[in-house]
């Protein structure tokens, strides 16, 4: 009900919250917030100051989110880009070496 009656509302919770959770160092849960919140500015923020850390420890569900809302928006393609290899780059050390 609230998103359909007050969305600014729960737009600003969502932003308290990721602000809340990178004050917590939680990434995970900023980036969260910050993609259900739309905020695309904060988004990028948080992926700037975060994705390597992520992508590090394998935490590719965390910038699944962030990924469709940036797409979305049309936002910046190379960034997103960039984020797709680290997935791809992670991934393939992570499952070891190919046979070959």
């Amino acid at each position: 009900r609230l998103r359909r009656t007050r969305w600014q509302d729960l737009r600003d919770l969502y932003q308290r919250a990721a602000a809340w959770y990178e004050a917590q160092d939680d990434p995970d849960a900023a980036l969260h917030h910050s993609a259900l919140a739309c905020d695309v500015a904060g988004t990028e923020a948080l992926l700037r100051a975060r994705a390597i850390e992520l992508l590090a420890r394998g935490a590719f569900r965390s910038l699944e989110e962030p990924d469709r809302l940036l797409e979305a928006r049309g936002e910046d393609r190379d960034r997103r880009r960039l984020l797709r290899h680290g997935f791809i780059s992670v991934r393939g050390r992570a499952s070891g070496p190919s046979p070959g």
